[in-house]
């Protein structure tokens, strides 16, 4: 049986989701929420670090923020492109987790695989809310990561984290800031 998660965010690299909305997730795990992460590449050709290295990171720091899932889809780091395939793939992932939000990169981030893996996220939220595949996210948010330079869009972290760590908790809706549909 797949997990329900609160907020899933799809990431271009390994570190992505930890660099931008960090803060953000370990506050959402903190307030009892499930929060999960899709990598969309491995991060292997990072100037930083192996692809082996970062996975390690990565898995440290997934269990540091609390991440009650990780998936990557290993579509080639510097390379990503929409295809159908890897759009099906990830609305599928969208479809088992059925997150009631969903954060991702801005479409007018400069890095390439970063505007790519937003609009990766768009198509794929899309096809996982058709009817004939049964589930629909509710909100889908873009967060500006250290390489954004567009203020068309500030992220709404602060007010998702504040949310999630106040006493109605359980009663959390993200606020309406940000929204991309």
């Amino acid at each position: 049986m797949a997990m329900k998660l609160d907020c899933l965010v799809i990431a271009a690299h390994p570190d992505d989701a930890e660099i931008s909305v960090g803060g953000t997730l370990l506050k959402l795990t903190q307030a009892g929420k499930k929060v999960g992460v899709v990598d969309v590449t491995r991060g292997e050709m990072g100037t930083r670090g192996t692809a082996e290295s970062r996975a390690l990171e990565c898995s440290n720091a997934s269990e540091l923020l609390g991440l009650s899932v990780r998936h990557n889809l290993d579509a080639g780091d510097g390379r990503v492109h929409v295809t159908p395939a890897l759009r099906e793939e990830l609305a599928g992932i969208i479809r088992e987790h059925a997150p009631d939000l969903i954060l991702c990169h801005h479409t007018e981030d400069p890095h390439p695989d970063h505007s790519a893996s937003a609009r990766l996220a768009r198509e794929a939220w899309y096809l996982a809310g058709l009817g004939r595949l049964a589930t629909f996210v509710d909100r889908m948010e873009a967060y500006q990561g250290p390489s954004s330079s567009s203020s068309s869009s500030s992220p709404a972290t602060f007010q998702l984290a504040e949310a999630a760590a106040s006493p109605e908790a359980d009663a959390w809706s993200p606020p309406p800031c940000g929204t991309l549909r």
